[in-house]
């Protein structure tokens, strides 16, 4: 019989994996040009809660450093956001070359995720938009048999699979994977 600690560690698995989804909402509102920082140009938020940085790190290539920090809630989020880009003819895509880490202090977890590949569409004719594709994965650092694989749909032909996410929280052994929690719902609503 497993720990309630192991129990709780699962479920803050899946609630990180579902926070991971919950931050590309911004994606399918928000189809315009990137704010392009300059060299060296930072952006500070404080308040109460919780403390951010941002600096542009490199100019070409664009890599931008993020340091979030809790004030009340003891946790941390930093990564650098680089990413290479694919012509495609009629769509651009934007391949991730960064991992996001998520550190809770009360527990003394880290947390690594993957982001999916992003696609920008009518470029040039048409309404532009962005859709997401391929998987993400998540990894408790100090459960390295638990893990978290995202898997994003891209657009068909039809609505039916648009915005699409589903994933499976799983705990790997030597010889098969046993399944804990299942995600699915659209990145852009609803997630269960």
């Amino acid at each position: 019989d497993e720990g309630d600690s192991f129990r709780s560690a699962v479920k803050r698995l899946a609630y990180v994996s579902v926070y991971s989804i919950s931050q590309l909402t911004i994606c399918e509102r928000n189809a315009n040009k990137p704010f392009n920082p300059l060299l060296g140009e930072t952006y500070e938020f404080v308040n109460e809660d919780i403390e951010f940085l941002s600096e542009q790190v490199s100019h070409h290539p664009p890599v931008t450093a993020n340091y979030c920090r809790g004030k009340k809630a003891n946790y941390k989020i930093w990564n650098n956001q680089k990413t290479n880009t694919k012509f495609r003819g009629k769509s651009l895509d934007f391949i991730q070359q960064y991992k996001t880490y998520i550190e809770f202090g009360d527990h003394n977890e880290k947390y690594e995720i993957d982001a999916p590949m992003f696609a920008a569409h009518n470029l040039i004719i048409g309404t532009p938009y962005v859709d997401i594709g391929g998987t993400s994965t998540i990894k408790l650092i100090e459960h390295p048999d638990l893990e978290c694989l995202l898997t994003y749909t891209k657009r068909g032909w039809t609505t039916r699979d648009m915005f699409k996410v589903e994933g499976d929280v799983y705990r790997k052994n030597s010889k098969n994977k046993e399944l804990l929690y299942k995600i699915h719902g659209n990145w852009n609503s609803k997630i269960c």
